[in-house]
């Protein structure tokens, strides 16, 4: 093979990967971007008065969640469902009382969580991409 031969094929590699780098960076933007999870938050505020509370909140990445003085944001969200969330304010505890500083929530299945005086659950009820 004479070297321009190798030159072409070479030029052709160096291309093709950088399509692939430019391919994988745009799915990921538009998946970031059009992965939607409804989070629903119920629980209750034991404070001086038992204060119960239900919502639902549709998240993409980089959305926060707030109860009380806790903030979570969300890290990443899968097209199965799947929520990843760190602590952003505040100090969580998961179901054994152990300080936690990051999670994932599977679809469906609901995770039980204390902050102060709030016990709370966090629970994937809905997804969609699009």
């Amino acid at each position: 093979m004479n070297k321009k031969i190798k030159w072409i094929l070479i030029v052709m590699a160096v291309l093709f990967a950088i399509f692939c780098v430019v391919a994988y960076l745009g799915i990921r933007d538009y998946t970031d971007t059009h992965t939607w999870a409804t989070v629903t938050v119920s629980g209750t505020d034991n404070g001086e008065t038992a204060d119960a509370y239900y919502y639902q909140q549709e998240c993409l990445k980089n959305d926060q969640i707030s109860i009380g003085t806790l903030t979570l944001v969300v890290t990443d969200i899968k097209h199965d469902g799947t929520l990843s969330f760190s602590v952003k304010n505040g100090e969580l505890k998961n179901y054994n009382g152990e300080t936690i500083t990051s999670d994932v929530l599977q679809y469906g299945v609901q995770k039980n969580y204390s902050h102060d005086t709030h016990s709370f659950s966090l629970c994937i009820t809905d997804k969609r991409y699009q």
